[in-house]
């Protein structure tokens, strides 16, 4: 029987007035982009928005990138971004995919399970 994995929503960022004191803390970077779940099960490989549609279509380096990896299955929090040839992240870039082949498309993973 195939091992399915059940939906996670990705974590998304709260806002706050300042971070956290201390050093136990972990600063995550707000990036412009689509934040997506990878999913990797015994059906394939998946990635999901925080809706839960997949779109491993629309992103098929990604799906790419992820079979490589040496593990039966994972979940990946990411987000992808499409920079510009500054290297700044650039929504306008991702949304309407102009210019792609001068952009630099970066998948940024934010947590990573895996088995």
């Amino acid at each position: 029987m195939p091992t399915i994995l059940r939906f996670i929503e990705p974590c998304l960022p709260s806002p706050a007035d300042r971070p956290p004191s201390g050093s136990n803390w972990i600063r995550e970077i707000k990036h412009d982009g689509y934040r997506l779940m990878a999913r990797r099960d015994s059906v394939g490989i998946r990635l999901i928005t925080r809706r839960g549609n997949d779109w491993s279509n629309r992103f098929p380096l990604v799906v790419e990138a992820v079979n490589h990896l040496k593990v039966r299955s994972c979940l990946i929090d990411g987000e992808i971004v499409c920079c510009d040839e500054r290297g700044l992240a650039t929504f306008q870039l991702l949304r309407h995919r102009r210019n792609i082949a001068k952009a630099s498309r970066r998948w940024h993973w934010l947590r990573l399970n895996w088995r």
